[in-house]
Formats: C-alpha cells, structure tokens, sequence
C-alpha cells in the first residue's frame, strides 16, 4: 500500500502473480478491500492494479469526492464518477506514475498542489 500524496488522501494498492499464487482466488474480494481502504481516516481515492496474467493489469478507481472516471477514459476504461477500471497491457512499472499523476489531478485537494 503507497500514498499517493503527503496527506495521505489516497491509496495505491497492487496485487501481483506471485501475490494471487500464494493467496488463491478466494482473497480476491476486492469490494471489501475497497470497501475496507475507503473508509480508512482521510483516504479520498482507492487505486487497486491486480496483475491478471504476464502483462495484463485490471485496474480499479474507488473515490468519495472526485469524478475518476475520466481517469478510467484516460486509459481506455470507464465507469461511473465515483467506481471505475480499465485495463492495461504493459507492466506495473509502465502504469504506475502516469496513473498516480491522473488521480492526483482528480482529486480536489491535490488539483493545485
């Protein structure tokens, strides 16, 4: 888990192979990890990368207060302003700055930050 900013507003989580190899399909409720992440004490966004297969990313947005679904179109996925994914061919490492730029800039503390 890595915030994504100084105040901590938001939350970055990944699931890789090797974690879904040792944990079994059964620890893939990601509704009550999302669930579970945003309530946590100022959390505003909940971004969860699970690596399905060599190369493949699903990727959920969870947020309180901010409209992600158009950082969900950024990547060629949708959703709803407050519940939305896509999915990304390419590695965690590809993903993870630009995704975390486009949440920052989603978010309405961290728009002028």
């Amino acid at each position: 888990t890595h915030p994504l900013s100084s105040a901590a507003s938001d939350v970055y989580k990944r699931q890789t192979l090797g974690d879904r190899e040792a944990l079994g399909e059964v620890y893939r409720d990601s509704d009550t990890l999302y669930s579970l992440l945003q309530n946590s004490k100022g959390v505003e966004a909940v971004v969860y990368v699970r690596e399905e297969d060599e190369g493949v990313l699903s990727v959920g947005l969870r947020s309180k207060n901010a409209d992600i679904s158009q950082v969900a179109l950024h990547f060629g996925g949708g959703g709803h302003p407050n519940a939305s994914g896509f999915t990304w061919e390419g590695s965690i490492e590809e993903l993870k700055q630009p995704l975390l730029e486009k949440i920052r800039s989603a978010l309405p503390n961290q728009k002028d930050s």
